[in-house]
């Protein structure tokens, strides 16, 4: 993942991992699905006692949309927990979904062992456990939302990274529509693309 400029002199490059992590981002729903905003996305988890799965290819937004979630429910000063499964014991993992009141939200879910994924489907079902899952593919819970990438807005997220770091339109909005035609709708490999297009226009202007 791109972190720093290739050259010797530092150029800003607003692709740049820190404005593009996950956390970083601030989840931009689509502009051609009739998708549900964040904070009903938020209510309609907080209204259930059931447990909720965010399903979507690699790349779409599903960690991002997440991130947002959390920092909306901080607003209303309810604990969240985002934990990557792949990354943290299970025990942690059942110590979390134990907390009172808390949202726990478990990506990388495929990454936990089967019979742990089979655990918490028990717990969920008896009611003993409310989470939300990030998977690719569907784990048999209720869909909360099934992120996706259009080029519009994929094209105004690239355009209101640059502007944030007082650029122009160094990557164009007719660049981002030929990424995504060679990356598909993988967002994230159309923001690592942006990266390479911006350091090599911002090298030949500065030579």
């Amino acid at each position: 993942m791109r972190t720093n400029p290739l050259s010797n002199e530092q150029i800003v490059n607003p692709f740049e991992t820190r404005w593009i992590r996950p956390d970083a981002m601030e989840y931009i729903p689509s502009k051609i699905r009739a998708e549900s905003k964040l904070p009903a996305l938020l209510d309609k988890v907080l209204n259930s006692a059931s447990s909720w799965e965010i399903i979507g290819p690699h790349g779409v937004g599903k960690t991002t949309l997440a991130h947002s979630l959390c920092r909306i429910a901080a607003t209303r000063c309810i604990p969240t927990e985002l934990i990557r499964c792949g990354q943290v014991p299970f025990s942690e993992i059942r110590r979390c979904l134990q907390l009172p009141g808390q949202l726990t939200i478990l990506d990388e879910f495929e990454q936990l062992r089967w019979w742990h994924r089979q655990r918490l489907r028990h717990l969920a079902k008896r009611g003993r456990v409310r989470f939300i899952l990030i998977a690719h593919q569907s784990q048999g819970f209720p869909l909360l939302t099934n992120p996706q990438t259009d080029l519009k807005t994929l094209q105004s997220i690239v355009k209101r990274l640059q502007a944030n770091q007082g650029f122009n339109e160094v990557v164009s909005l007719a660049d981002v529509e030929s990424l995504m035609a060679q990356h598909g709708r993988n967002f994230r490999e159309v923001l690592f693309a942006c990266y390479d297009l911006f350091h090599q226009r911002q090298i030949k202007n500065r030579q």
